[in-house]
């Protein structure tokens, strides 16, 4: 069995969602983007927020916009009202999604051009998170995303 089979299997979505990172990005272990996609979308599903983020930014960069906005949206309406209550790294996870909503947005791609609605929401991910905000905006800048 996988790795990701073991992790997603043991009920955690925190593990899965942190796993997820580990092998998208090879922190600390060999890079495996299909082991670290079966994670992020298994905790995803099952309602990890930080997870959500990921996922979202993955299918903007794999441009799959569609999948991307979809999700985004699905995640501003479930939890827009919630941001109280959440702990740092569903903040994070929120402010990646609407972050990319918002070059959604202001690109037209996987859903109607809205400029104004873009800035606003990169206006609340600077609000909620300065340090994703800038880092994502950096990525912008270097044409990574």
């Amino acid at each position: 069995q996988s790795t990701w089979g073991e992790a997603c299997g043991n009920g955690s979505v925190d593990a899965q969602a942190c796993l997820g990172v580990i092998y998208l990005f090879g922190f600390g272990v060999k890079k495996n983007v299909l082991d670290g996609f079966y994670c992020l979308k298994e905790a995803s599903t099952n309602g990890n927020i930080y997870a959500t983020g990921h996922l979202i930014l993955y299918y903007y960069q794999k441009k799959l916009f569609v999948k991307c906005t979809d999700l985004a949206m699905n995640l501003v309406r479930k939890y827009e009202d919630k941001l109280d209550d959440m702990n740092d790294l569903e903040i994070k996870g929120y402010c990646m999604g609407i972050f990319v909503l918002g070059r959604c947005l202001e690109k037209g791609v996987g859903i109607q051009s809205d400029e104004s609605k873009a800035y606003e929401l990169y206006h609340q991910c600077c609000k909620l998170d300065l340090d994703i905000s800038a880092k994502l905006e950096m990525q912008v800048n270097m044409r990574l995303i």
